[in-house]
């Protein structure tokens, strides 16, 4: 016997507090970068990081409790698509306590130190499973590729969340930060090289995470107009803020543009796994779009020193990602699956 699915409204409730932790996580990372080092675990940062995460759990306890009958074992009354949260809060809490003791004994880490730290890393898997159940819950609930009215909103902050937190864990690997200028475009003498080939890394890891998160929604479910423009406009002005300060516009416009053109993609050919030539263009459009629009604005607004061939051989690049993608990730969501209930108890 499984329990009931969660509501809209418990949905929607699970990503508020979501952004609750995610707001605290950013401003976290914001004092890292613009202010002095900081020498101690407990700061206002890390009180409302840990805040949102203790509101989060307190929240998925409560729908647990809510469903939880007489004679039925915890596993039961855990809501479909939430059973893996409930593993990511004893994760993210494990992360938390050997946080505070990691800082007590090591000090606080700077710089990619502090992203890629196990403690840290812990905690990141254990967000990702706890803001992403929004979506598994939708997956499970409803069958075809329309949403019922109102039941979009709690699956797109779920996604907004979920990039959020991937791209802050790989804010190093971020192709439109603002110090990207400066260390990639530096030389076209072959000085440079290794500034260049960090770049496009860069470009190929941020293509990476950016297609693949407009793919993963597309799908799954006929997606709103505006879906992409605001979870990428969103995550583009986030990221910014956190790197410079709403400085770069240039930065915030890629992400921008690559959520309009998805968008707009999606609105006038409808693309889905089933369609395989249009669903592979969207997984090209997006990053064509993307690395265009970034390159452009250098040009516009500054210099571009790279060769063209460095350049136009990266958004080639990128496009050869986005189709790659797009391949597997269709051939995945059209594999045949057993029945709901059995993808539920093996899976979520």
């Amino acid at each position: 016997m499984t329990n009931a699915t969660a509501t809209k409204k418990e949905n929607l409730l699970t990503g508020v507090f979501g952004l609750w932790l995610i707001t605290g996580l950013f401003v976290d990372g914001w004092a890292h970068q613009n202010l002095a080092e900081l020498e101690t675990f407990f700061t206002p940062w890390h009180g409302l990081f840990y805040s949102g995460f203790m509101a989060t759990a307190l929240w998925i306890a409560w729908i647990i409790r809510r469903r939880r009958i007489s004679g039925s074992s915890l596993s039961q009354s855990i809501p479909p698509g939430y059973r893996l949260a409930a593993l990511g809060l004893g994760i993210f809490a494990i992360g938390g306590i050997g946080d505070g003791f990691w800082h007590t004994l090591l000090g606080i880490e700077t710089g990619v130190d502090a992203l890629i730290s196990p403690t840290h890393i812990i905690l990141f898997i254990g967000g990702l499973l706890i803001l992403s159940a929004p979506m598994r819950s939708a997956e499970l609930a409803h069958s075809g590729r329309q949403l019922p009215k109102g039941d979009f909103l709690p699956v797109g902050l779920s996604m907004l969340l979920t990039t959020l937190l991937i791209n802050f864990f790989f804010m190093y690997a971020y192709a439109p930060a603002s110090d990207v200028p400066e260390i990639l475009f530096n030389s076209h003498d072959g000085t440079g090289s290794f500034e260049a080939e960090y770049g496009i890394m860069q470009i190929l890891i941020t293509a990476v995470i950016v297609t693949g998160s407009v793919l993963y929604l597309a799908a799954r479910w006929d997606t709103p107009f505006w879906t992409f423009t605001a979870i990428l406009g969103f995550l583009g002005i986030t990221m910014s803020g956190m790197l410079d300060g709403f400085e770069n516009y240039g930065a915030m416009l890629t992400l921008l543009s690559a959520g309009l053109a998805a968008d707009l993609f999606i609105r006038l050919f409808r693309p889905h796994p089933g369609s395989a030539k249009t669903w592979l263009a969207l997984g090209a459009v997006i990053p064509l779009v993307m690395w265009s629009t970034h390159f452009a604005t250098f040009a516009i607004f500054g210099t571009i020193r790279w060769t063209p061939e460095l350049w136009a051989g990266a958004i080639a690049l990128g496009v050869l990602v986005g189709l790659g993608l797009a391949h597997v990730m269709g051939r995945t969501a059209s594999l045949p699956t057993s029945s709901k209930a059995n993808s539920e108890a093996m899976t979520y």
